[in-house]
Parts: structure tokens; C-alpha cells; sequence
């Protein structure tokens, strides 16, 4: 299990630790190129999507996923800069399964972290999108990252319930829309 602390201690104690180490980036990129037939730019972009993970990288560039996260991320960025309303922008996220854009979005705070604690940082989850990012991340203080990171995450965790979608996209736009707003 890649979770094996849930597991009782008493079927834990039974089992092997066998520990399989992540592919180096540069084997991960020459054999998704390989497999997939896409350009370079592309498979970088998708495989820093996948946080490194190969399988999950090609699966993004099967589904054609990155046009999808970037529209999807334009649209945030529409919100932050006040050319957009977060009802509107929830009903436009909703017609897509939200695992993924909240996924992304976290992804974004993460990023916007990142770059307040340096203007380079090794590791983005979107680098293609660090120009754009970059100035939001100026504006606004770490308190106000961390209540973003608090919203999306807490919407991530209950996405598998009952909870009504729209409603709980539109607060997390709301609240990105305050916090970006405010700063």
C-alpha cells in the first residue's frame, strides 16, 4: 500500500516494505517521448503536471489534458485580475470532472508559495505558467497563501460527498477573489 500507516499494525508486522524509486526526469522524458509521439515542451509540461510520475504524464497527453489545464487556469488567472466573476467562473469549471482542476488549482497555490519564498524556485507544479504567476505571488502575503491552500485543500476532501459542486466552487472563487483582491 502506498499508505501503509492505515493499515492495522498486526497485518503491517506480516508484510514487506518493498520501496520503488522514482524515475529520473531525464529516463521519464525520453521514454514518454518515445511512447508518445509528443514534443518535448509538451511532455515536460505534462510531466511536471504528473509531479514526475511517467504513467500518469502519458495518461495527460492520451486525454490531451493540457489544453483543458491551461483554459481552465487562464480563466483563475481572469478571476485574480478582476476580469472575471467566481459565479461565473464556477459554472464554467463545472463542466468538467473536478478531481483534476482542483488538483491544478492546488497545484497553483503551491506554485504561488514557491514563488513568494523565492523568485527561482527549483520546483513548480505549473513552470510554464511562472510568468504569470509571478506577479500574483507578489501581491499577496503568506497568510493569505496559506487560507487559499486551506480552501482548496478542504474542497478536495469532501468532493467525494454530497456536497453541491457549484456551491463549493463558487466559495473557493469567492475567497481567491477576496484574498487577490484585497492584496
Amino acid at each position: 500500500s502506498h499508505r501503509a500507516g492505515r493499515l492495522l499494525a498486526t497485518i503491517r508486522s506480516r508484510c514487506q516494505s518493498v520501496r520503488f524509486p522514482t524515475v529520473r526526469s531525464g529516463e521519464a522524458l525520453a521514454w514518454l517521448i518515445r511512447q508518445t509521439k509528443n514534443s518535448e515542451a509538451q511532455v515536460k509540461s505534462s510531466l511536471s503536471l504528473a509531479q514526475g510520475a511517467p504513467l500518469l504524464a502519458a495518461d495527460f497527453l492520451r486525454q490531451d489534458v493540457l489544453p483543458l489545464r491551461d483554459k481552465l487556469l487562464a480563466s483563475a488567472l481572469d478571476l485574480v485580475s478582476g476580469r472575471s466573476e467566481p459565479i461565473q467562473l464556477a459554472s464554467a469549471w463545472l463542466k468538467t470532472d473536478l478531481r483534476q482542476p482542483l488538483y491544478w488549482l492546488s497545484g497553483v497555490v503551491m506554485d504561488l508559495w514557491r514563488l513568494q519564498v523565492s523568485a527561482n524556485p527549483p520546483h513548480l507544479c505549473h513552470p510554464e505558467w511562472r510568468q504569470k504567476l509571478a506577479p500574483v505571488a507578489g501581491r499577496l502575503s503568506m497568510k493569505s497563501v496559506l487560507r487559499l491552500s486551506m480552501e482548496v485543500n478542504a474542497a478536495m476532501q469532501v468532493l467525494h460527498t454530497t456536497v453541491n459542486s457549484q456551491m463549493l466552487l463558487e466559495n473557493i472563487f469567492i475567497q481567491f477573489s477576496k484574498v487577490c483582491n484585497r492584496a
